[in-house]
């Protein structure tokens, strides 16, 4: 090994850690909807199990939901089944890339 790195052979070395969990994906959904009440879109929220928060918010949006898959597909599978509901208006989607802080 000694004469291979001195050669330049070997260039460097990488460490790969090992995870007990599988990274998640995650997003934020804001949603409006025309529905008279958020409270009957809920329910379809929540029948999808990724779902994790969903918040009524304040201003354009009414819904900000906090969902959490196991792939890029599956999240893109929920997003298209919020958008296919007859009350959504719009989604928009937020993919988290880093928390800073959780408490």
């Amino acid at each position: 090994l000694k004469r291979l790195e001195a050669s330049g052979a070997i260039r460097g070395y990488q460490v790969l850690l090992g995870r007990d969990e599988p990274q998640l994906v995650s997003a934020y959904f804001e949603i409006q909807h025309n529905s008279a009440r958020c409270a009957d879109v809920i329910p379809d929220l929540q029948a999808i199990a990724e779902v994790r928060r969903c918040h009524g918010i304040s201003g354009d949006t009414d819904l900000m939901v906090f969902v959490e898959t196991a792939t890029m597909a599956r999240l893109h599978q929920i997003r298209e089944q919020l958008d296919a509901h007859p009350a959504v208006v719009r989604i928009k989607t937020h993919i988290v890339l880093s928390e800073w802080l959780a408490r």
